[in-house]
């Protein structure tokens, strides 16, 4: 008998996943690749990545994947496909020997890296998120250059060497979605579409400030007019011929947009028998729905929950029932409500620019940083746990729990900006408590200050939801002082429990397999795939009484949280300060 396998495709910051799941959504095989990013020194901000280098890793995923699969299921077919990946965007052109392949088109610094032509998330080039002026609630009351429109600007504005209309932006997943039914050729006659699928989007804008989706309109007041011309033809995606002229509606996530390309499906091995099949592509997402979707799984009721998704950075999903949506005003930094991603559901996110990046720089730059490396080599174990050695040792030496011992610390960490509550690109990080010490206590103790510090700024960012639930997923699900500390938060100021992900770092490859799962059952909502694995998912709360002295640090945590606002406004006051003086003169 024919097992029916769905495939997901996540596309995080420094590695591509490939998971495969069963019909009840039992995650059956993962393969991973690394991808590299590129930073330059004579232009800070500027931050790119090769898109064919990702895709071969997509391509390696799957087939590994696949091929684990063939071992333990003899006879299984690949139903259907999805991708979840980073909000990167990635910048093609038509051929230039007449062909129908597209070409990269580099946008790295004056062009010195020709297959750079991924404009990477955390990529800040020029300072289009804020001369363009839009203002709107549903993307927290302004652009934030991590979007794709302050990138197409920044682009379209150097792009001398070539004629604009040449360009084809995609948004990541569009990308992967595309090379998986053309296998990078451009066609005249695309998948038949099912109009019902989709939402109208008649506000015209994309999600998250995704490029897909903004009207003829709005992009001419961004002095994009050009994007929009000729069906919208500048804009990379699968779906063609949607009949609407002054925006493009988005397909729901985990609709049918395509089929695997019968070559493509050939070369990674999509099936293990040699009848012919047919494999659909569902609708991809960014990455933070990918995991929103894998862990509500296993809870029936949406309002409610908090999805976060914590890795490099760190992205919230709220969710509210479409009668119950609220609007959220610009100040409050969330973008949404979105109604694209599923029929009857409004969803809203925010985040943090810098989570895994602001611990990675908090531990790599220091000076300790050597002698750390030397308890990780010698307990064959990672930094978060040689770590816990470290603060374990000054617990037990001073007689008290650590939290204690870095009271009069505090980190603010918004080191790569402000995405919510401000939407303030400008934000910095700042620490109060700098002494001489070099050591090991002081790395620990900036290390716990960072957590503090990101378990606080996330309650932040929930405290105007009624949230009951929050489950963890990525990287630092597997960080448990991380999950007490969001769990002491829970039971002592925002009355909600925690849960840890049951696949903690592949939930949003798993999410994208659930994509592609609706694709192949060709399922009017999400919520219709998603229903008979509701009781899949069997989540237990985080004990917060695991933790030491949790009563003591609940304390520290709720004056904490005072002081982090309070540096939060202090740093946007002293910047106000050195502006008024500078445009005052003696």
């Amino acid at each position: 008998m024919t097992t029916n396998v769905y495939a997901g495709i996540d596309i995080g910051s420094a590695s591509v996943r490939a998971a495969t799941l069963d019909e009840h959504g039992t995650l059956l095989t993962v393969a991973e690749h690394g991808i590299n990013k590129v930073e330059y020194a004579n232009a800070p901000g500027f931050v790119t990545q090769d898109a064919f280098e990702i895709w071969k890793a997509v391509k390696f995923c799957l087939k590994s994947a696949v091929e684990e699969l063939k071992a333990q299921i003899p006879d299984f077919q690949v139903d259907g496909i999805s991708c979840a990946a980073t909000c990167s965007l990635v910048v093609m052109k038509l051929s230039s020997s007449g062909t129908d392949l597209l070409e990269p088109y580099s946008v790295a610094p004056d062009k010195s890296n020709p297959s750079s032509n991924v404009v990477m998330w955390m990529d800040k080039r020029g300072n289009y998120s804020e001369t363009l002026g839009f203002s709107h609630p549903r993307l927290g009351g302004a652009f934030n250059p991590e979007m794709a429109i302050p990138k197409i600007c920044s682009i379209i504005e150097s792009a001398g060497d070539i004629q604009v209309s040449k360009l084809r932006f995609f948004d990541l997943h569009d990308f992967i979605s595309f090379m998986l039914c053309t296998n990078n050729r451009i066609e005249t006659e695309g998948f038949s579409f099912d109009y019902h699928h989709l939402d109208d989007n008649e506000i015209g804008m994309g999600i998250d400030g995704s490029l897909k989706g903004f009207s003829k309109e709005l992009l001419a007041s961004f002095g994009l007019k050009c994007i929009a011309a000729n069906d919208f033809q500048m804009v990379g995606r699968v779906e063609k011929r949607l009949k609407h002229k002054e925006h493009l509606p988005i397909p729901y996530a985990g609709c049918r947009i395509g089929k695997v390309n019968p070559d493509l499906a050939q070369e990674i091995g999509i099936r293990s028998t040699e009848k012919s099949h047919e494999t659909y592509v569902g609708h991809g997402v960014i990455d933070s729905y990918g995991g929103w979707l894998s862990t509500s799984a296993a809870f029936p009721v949406q309002d409610g929950l908090a999805s976060v998704v914590a890795g490099t950075s760190t992205c919230v999903i709220m969710t509210r029932s479409d009668s119950k949506s609220i609007e959220v005003g610009p100040k409050d930094g969330l973008w949404g409500p979105f109604l694209e991603l599923d029929k009857g559901l409004g969803v809203y996110e925010g985040g943090q620019a810098a989570a895994g990046l602001l611990i990675d720089q908090i531990i790599k730059c220091h000076p300790a940083y050597p002698e750390l490396q030397s308890i990780m080599a010698s307990h064959n174990t990672n930094a978060f746990q040689a770590l816990e050695y470290v603060i374990e040792h000054y617990s037990t030496l001073h007689k008290n729990n650590f939290h204690y011992l870095t009271r009069n610390m505090f980190l603010y960490g918004d080191v790569a900006g402000n995405r919510t509550p401000l939407n303030d690109p400008q934000m910095t990080g700042s620490f109060i408590g700098m002494g001489t010490d070099n050591t090991l206590f002081d790395l620990a103790s900036r290390y716990i200050t960072g957590l503090e510090f990101l378990a606080l700024q996330l309650w932040d960012i929930m405290r105007n939801f009624e949230v009951e639930k929050v489950v963890v997923s990525g990287s630092f699900a597997k960080n448990r002082r991380y999950l007490g500390l969001l769990a002491i938060i829970g039971k002592s100021i925002g009355h909600f429990s925690v849960f840890e992900s049951h696949h903690s770092k592949h939930e949003v490859a798993r999410g994208a397999a659930l994509l592609g799962r609706c694709a192949s059952l060709s399922c009017n909502s999400i919520g219709e795939s998603l229903i008979s694995l509701m009781k899949a998912d069997k989540t237990i709360a985080f004990p917060v009484e695991e933790v030491e002295s949790w009563e003591q640090t609940a304390r520290i945590l709720r004056a904490k949280y005072e002081i982090m606002l309070n540096m939060m406004e202090s740093q946007r006051t002293y910047r106000h300060m050195i502006a008024s003086s500078l445009e005052n003169p003696f």
